[in-house]
């Protein structure tokens, strides 16, 4: 009996030690979390947003957002360091009208243990650089004090000095050390403080001090030190008239009379001085705040600090050093002091939330209003309203083409029609669909794979890439492996072929989100596995929301695994097909029409039949490529 628990004491150590690593790592952030979003204040997008709820479980973050009407989901998994980065759509009007959009938003952020600091960001629109609207997330822990200041709005510094108070007052006494003052002469002693003049900077404070309720404060301006000196009466008010020289704004010597005043507290004057002159009336005016020697006041205007978060400090620290003291009294005045402050932030809290409320009321009083205002502007005149193309709200990104075209060979046959059919449709995307075109010319295998390259390290999720080839190609029957032959190719040298796998590592890598190959070569077929040409609903608004949302990564090739035409004429029979095919496009046409497009028309111009399907492990996501031409 006692081996037999032995070794399940062992055996229970051991799946302890196996398990608590991954157990750890999965629960850093695991928990309900509390949060607020919103977009920002400088930005176009007009929309509330709330966090209904968060949660993160096993490392993968999901935040319920509250998007006017609809409730959206945001999710995705943190990194072992706290990075996250997801996706989300997001419907909202701009400033710039009562439009409604619905682009996706990119979230990003970096999590520490108790908080979540984010930000997201969409561009949409037609408009030249596009709109762009960002806005920011932001999480806390429930229960954690990052959760109790995103509630309450306080200072999460001053709540954490404020815990550590109550850690250290739990069983320690303290109060405030108040000066031994004369009731008679309730201000006397040495005052400290700033001045700040409008019209010159030279005049700075050096001293002041209250003896038997006499107030003198010595100022330099100019050209000498000038004392204010004056009563203060019972009710701690102080006034009086000083002259001081300065120079004006001007430039100008001015020596003019200034009234002095303010009003004394125990610890702070909070006063001004000013002075006007002249038959145009010129004015001076100053603030002068001052604080008795040792107190809070003094040294929050001599650091620049919050007086609540050094008087604070001084709490903490008294607290420290105080003996302990559970007399009866101590515990009276500390339930007090909690009572008190309880109910200052249960008044916080309640003004927070008025506020909020009151701000959403004015933001939807004013969508009201710019709606009634552009209703009555088109009754005025008359005017039908326009009809939006269903595409018109959807957010097709930025589109980039890289066209290469070889004909010029050094070691294998020349082609006839390569570099025109390249030229062409770099011209076409420019003209007619607005692509920013890369045309490479009879490139060398390196000058091709630097560009793409190049394409990887800047594009992003937002936009679109085609990739036009014009040129030889090859087939390895027995490695099964399709090349692109560059200008610089030799015949049975791989040493500068471009190998579909290489292409297919180059379509992984990069960030756009739709990426097309186009690819007018013998043996291309290799890039595709199967064409699927029959979709339902490909003309709808729907359609092209979703196609645009989703990762694509697809081929056309003008041929299977045989030899295709170079062509008798100007171009090629699948470039002639693929130029016309876009020509008499008018709006939207995705990859697949543009497919069916081509197809029929190779076919009985040349022996050769067109492919299409996406491309073999590059990352397809059921996504298409949609060419949309520029509305004239």
């Amino acid at each position: 009996m006692r081996r037999r628990i032995a070794y399940l004491t062992l055996l229970t150590l051991v799946l302890t030690v196996l398990l608590a690593g991954p157990l750890a790592a999965q629960s850093k952030w695991d928990g309900k979390w509390t949060g607020k979003i919103a977009f920002d204040q400088d930005a176009i997008c007009l929309t509330n947003l709330s966090v209904e709820s968060a949660m993160v479980k096993n490392n993968e973050l999901t935040v319920m957002i509250q998007n006017d009407k609809y409730l959206k989901k945001l999710t995705g998994k943190i990194d072992a360091t706290g990075k996250f980065s997801g996706w989300q759509r997001l419907d909202f009007i701009t400033t710039k009208g009562l439009t409604s959009y619905s682009p996706d938003f990119k979230f990003t952020g970096q999590f520490e243990p108790s908080s979540f600091d984010g930000s997201f960001y969409a561009n949409f629109g037609h408009a030249k650089g596009g709109n762009v609207c960002v806005g920011t997330l932001q999480l806390a822990l429930l229960g954690s004090l990052e959760a109790k200041a995103m509630s309450s709005g306080e200072n999460l510094e001053v709540l954490k000095l404020k815990q550590q108070i109550a850690e250290l007052g739990s069983n320690r006494h303290f109060s405030r050390t108040a000066a031994n003052i004369d009731p008679t002469k309730p201000f006397d002693g040495k005052w400290l403080g700033k001045i700040a003049f409008s019209c010159s900077k030279a005049i700075k404070f050096q001293s002041a001090v209250v003896k038997n309720n006499e107030f003198t404060m010595v100022f330099r301006d100019e050209s000498s030190l000038k004392t204010v000196t004056g009563k203060i009466d019972a009710s701690g008010e102080f006034s009086e008239w000083q002259r001081l020289d300065f120079v004006s704004g001007g430039g100008y010597s001015q020596n003019q009379d200034f009234k002095f005043s303010g009003q004394f507290s125990a610890e702070s004057f909070d006063g001004e001085a000013y002075a006007n002159w002249g038959p145009k009336g010129a004015f001076c005016s100053s603030t002068l705040k001052l604080g008795r020697e040792g107190s809070i006041h003094a040294e929050a205007l001599l650091t620049g600090k919050d007086p609540n978060y050094l008087m604070l400090q001084r709490q903490i620290a008294a607290a420290q050093s105080a003996p302990v003291n559970d007399n009866a009294e101590a515990r009276a005045e500390a339930k007090k002091i909690a009572k008190q402050r309880a109910a200052a932030e249960q008044r916080l809290a309640r003004l927070l939330q008025q506020q909020k409320r009151e701000s959403k009321r004015l933001t939807q009083l004013r969508a009201e209003a710019d709606m009634q205002a552009s209703q009555n502007a088109a009754l005025r005149d008359g005017t039908p309203k326009p009809k939006t193309s269903v595409t018109a709200n959807i957010n097709f990104g930025n589109y980039h083409a890289l066209v290469i075209g070889i004909d010029a060979y050094r070691e294998l046959p020349r082609l006839k029609t390569a570099v025109a059919d390249a030229k062409a449709v770099t011209q076409e995307l420019k003209s007619n669909y607005g692509f920013k075109v890369t045309e490479l010319i009879n490139p060398t295998r390196d000058q091709m794979l630097d560009t793409m390259d190049d394409l990887q390290a800047t594009l992003t999720y937002k936009d679109n890439l085609l990739i036009y080839y014009a040129g030889h190609g090859w087939l390895n029957e027995k490695s099964d492996q399709g090349y692109w032959l560059p200008i610089d190719a030799k015949k049975n040298r791989r040493s500068r072929w471009v190998s579909n796998s290489t292409l297919t590592d180059t379509l992984t890598a990069l960030e756009a989100k739709h990426v097309m190959v186009v690819a007018d070569s013998c043996y291309s077929g290799r890039l595709v596995r199967s064409a699927n040409i029959n979709i339902e609903g490909a003309d709808t608004a729907d359609y092209y929301q979703q196609m645009s949302r989703k990762k694509a990564r697809v081929v056309i090739t003008s041929g299977g695994l045989e030899p295709v035409e170079d062509g008798k004429g100007e171009h090629s029979p699948f470039a002639r097909a693929f130029l016309s095919a876009l020509s008499k496009n008018n709006s939207v046409i995705d990859g697949t029409k543009l497919f069916n497009a081509i197809r029929r028309p190779v076919m009985i111009n040349a022996d050769q039949t067109p492919q299409y399907s996406d491309v073999r492990r590059a990352g397809h996501d059921g996504g298409d490529f949609l060419f949309v031409r520029r509305q004239k």
